[in-house]
């Protein structure tokens, strides 16, 4: 699976952005990011809203960067149920905004369901009550 650092540099050069420029949109230093794409930061509980409100994301891009930060989440274990729980389910309302646009290909809906099988799985064995996963 590729790394959160590659994707943003992904996004950024798709885009013919700098690192310096998203960071500043995003009211952060580039150095801050620079430490969130390698790891050496916690990625902010809003990140991914944050960062599709300055770069718009497509649905392969939003689900990409969700599957990417479900998987780091889950393995480091450095962010709090709470706040991932708010972060994914706005992940999850976007998605569903795109379904009622009109975009309703099965692909999107797939995308839809794979998002929240991670979330299911990053849950399991914990205390947190996953019923918000339920659309």
């Amino acid at each position: 699976m590729q790394n959160i650092s590659d994707f943003i540099k992904e996004i950024r050069q798709s885009r013919n952005l700098k690192q310096k420029d998203i960071a500043l949109a995003l009211n952060m230093s580039p150095s801050y990011l620079s430490h969130i794409e390698f790891g050496r930061k916690p990625i902010p509980h809003d990140f991914i809203s944050r960062l599709h409100d300055v770069v718009p994301l497509n649905t392969i891009e939003l689900t990409t960067l969700t599957k990417i930060i479900a998987e780091s989440e889950k393995q480091k274990k450095f962010a709090s149920i709470d706040s991932i729980k708010r972060e994914l389910r706005l992940i999850v309302d976007k998605l569903l905004l795109k379904l009622t646009q009109g975009i309703s290909d099965m692909k999107l809906i797939e995308e839809i369901k794979d998002i929240l099988n991670i979330i299911e799985i990053m849950f399991q064995g914990s205390k947190t009550d996953t019923t918000f996963l339920k659309i």
